[in-house]
């Protein structure tokens, strides 16, 4: 069914060993040594305690780590988030800001919790803290 010269047709993707293909990109030297070597991104130093405390001048925190006492306060967790609509009572007139980002944010270590309504990582329209006293009113759609 195929020609007797079918075979010849491998011939043509055999590498041939006067086949300078190495010189089109600046190289005439059959070594099999390459250049291109991978190099490992480098992990960031920590910064030591003793070296920050030595004051000497180079520009590096010398604030003093927290000890027992002074424990960094965490942040707070989104509880809830959620599309609204919202309206800014002037004069006992609402203005419609748009849809906006509504989300409490809670801390339970700390019982502290917020209302936070943004159009942007950026552009936060308002926070407020939540408390006992909070009034929080849900009205109908306008």
């Amino acid at each position: 069914m195929f020609p007797a010269g079918a075979d010849d047709d491998d011939d043509d993707f055999v590498p041939s060993s006067s086949s300078r293909l190495s010189s089109l990109f600046g190289s005439s030297t059959t070594s099999k040594s390459s250049n291109l070597k991978y190099v490992a991104p480098k992990q960031p130093r920590p910064e030591r305690s003793d070296s920050a405390s030595s004051g000497s001048g180079s520009g590096k925190n010398n604030s003093p780590s927290p000890g027992p006492q002074q424990s960094k306060t965490q942040a707070p967790a989104v509880l809830v988030a959620t599309p609204v609509h919202a309206y800014l009572y002037v004069n006992s007139v609402a203005q419609p800001q748009g849809r906006v980002m509504c989300c409490v944010l809670g801390n339970y270590a700390e019982n502290s919790f917020q209302l936070l309504l943004y159009r942007s990582k950026q552009d936060h329209l308002t926070r407020a803290r939540i408390h006992h006293q909070f009034n929080f009113t849900v009205r109908k759609d306008f």
